[in-house]
């Protein structure tokens, strides 16, 4: 493998590990499930249908989170 195909492979895992469910998001923020369900309920964070599943980018819900900060 060259350094290329190594950046490549890091980078496709690095996406995937920054998308998650609804249980994944709650394990990155150390909350529950309900919270995030709340969150969504309340438009802090927004989500895309994965088949029958939401997927989050967690990158875009800490954004939102801390634009929502006062």
């Amino acid at each position: 493998m060259n350094k290329d195909t190594e950046q490549i492979t890091t980078a496709a895992e690095q996406e995937q590990w920054l998308r998650g469910d609804k249980l994944g998001l709650a394990a990155h923020y150390s909350t529950g499930v309900r919270t995030i369900e709340n969150w969504l309920a309340a438009g802090l964070i927004t989500g895309r249908k994965a088949g029958r599943k939401l997927e989050f980018d967690f990158i875009e819900c800490d954004r939102r989170l801390m634009s929502h900060k006062d």
